[in-house]
């Protein structure tokens, strides 16, 4: 990923040299001076969420990118993803990218470089599995409401635990635009209990008979969830509704987790380093 976003960086300056009328040679011997292949460590977690700091950038028009360029942000992008499914610190960026991938800007090529900067500085998260006494199945579960700027669609992501071990985790963004905050989070519950209930089945076919408790930090949503029906609120979907009965016949535990609390956080957006830091260690996650 990283020798991918340099490759687009040595591209880049090639071509602007040579439309500045600098011979082939004289871009060469200048590519070599900058010795793009030696990338100083100098990133960290906050990587990620700060915004593109090179005027060059903001001054440039947002850009469709071109063949070769569009080839090495799909690479890139595709082997980011493959990363992101051990990496829960990078699952929202990567998801991200995977959006861009059918028609993928200059701007996406700046939150490619971010991201390759982030694992420049931070190329090593170690999981703990430490030994535990048997446990059930706690799945924390967060929606960032219209947090995509383009399409206005709500990012659902879950963190699924058994003890203090991670079993799963995810960061998708939702198919409908989502009307209010209390609908979008209760898709992202709809969809933990989904996720739960096939852990849980998986956990059964292989003789463990665990509970599972959903975790939410949104009083709205769980309030939905308790009740029976839809209330006042006519334009949510029937079927998003099946959880309430799951809920009253004891199938599945809904609580309440404070904000701050819950890991899931780190997979609906793009979050300081001192927050990252806190959900990866509620998730058993340590930066190496």
């Amino acid at each position: 990923l990283v020798q991918a976003g340099l490759g687009l960086a040595e591209m880049r300056i090639r071509r602007s040299l040579t439309h500045a009328g600098v011979s082939q040679e004289e871009a060469t011997a200048v590519l070599e001076g900058l010795n793009l292949r030696r990338v100083p460590h100098t990133a960290h977690l906050h990587a990620v969420s700060t915004a593109p700091g090179r005027e060059e950038e903001e001054e440039q028009p947002d850009r469709v990118l071109d063949g070769d360029e569009c080839s090495l942000f799909r690479g890139a992008a595709a082997r980011a993803n493959y990363l992101a499914m051990d990496r829960l610190d990078i699952a929202f960026a990567a998801k991200e990218l995977c959006r861009r991938m059918a028609v993928p800007r200059l701007s996406d090529l700046v939150a490619l470089r971010r991201l390759a900067s982030y694992l420049v500085g931070t190329p090593r998260v170690v999981q703990r599995y430490p030994w535990q006494t048997p446990a059930g199945l706690d799945l924390y579960t967060d929606t960032d409401f219209a947090g995509c700027a383009r399409t206005r669609r709500s990012t659902n992501a879950g963190v699924c635990l058994r003890g203090s071990h991670l079993l799963k985790h995810y960061s998708r963004t939702q198919k409908v635009i989502t009307l209010s905050s209390a609908e979008a989070e209760l898709g992202g519950v709809v969809q933990g209990a989904s996720e739960g209930l096939g852990i849980q089945s998986i956990a059964k076919d292989l003789g463990m008979d665990v509970r599972l408790t959903l975790l939410a930090d949104s009083s709205a949503a769980i309030g939905i969830c308790r009740r029976s029906g839809i209330g006042r609120v006519r334009h949510l979907a029937v079927g998003q509704l099946w959880v309430q009965e799951r809920i009253r016949d004891k199938t599945i535990s809904l609580k309440k987790v404070p904000g701050e609390a819950n890991p899931a956080d780190i997979g609906t957006k793009h979050l300081a380093a001192d927050a990252m830091q806190r959900c990866l260690r509620t998730a058993g996650g340590v930066v190496r």
